[in-house]
């Protein structure tokens, strides 16, 4: 599990958005930054935490997994 910032605005998918490079994973902590707007473009499961300071973007028709604190994350 790793700790990842929004270094600007973007795809979730895209290596450019997020600190190091890094494309978040299901289990990574992710903070989307004040000013910062993050697109879904695909199907995604968060099962760690994601902190919404900016604005998190769903493209229409993408399913977004989350995983509920203290739950198992499952339907």
């Amino acid at each position: 599990m790793a700790n990842i910032n929004s270094i600007s605005s973007g795809a979730w998918s895209a290596g450019s958005t997020c600190s190091g490079g890094a494309v978040p994973s299901s289990g990574d902590n992710v903070r989307i930054e004040a000013g910062h707007t993050v697109t879904v473009e695909a199907p995604l499961s968060l099962g760690g935490t994601c902190v919404l300071n900016g604005t998190l973007a769903i493209k229409a028709h993408v399913v977004l997994k989350i995983g509920i604190a203290g739950g198992s994350g499952s339907d």
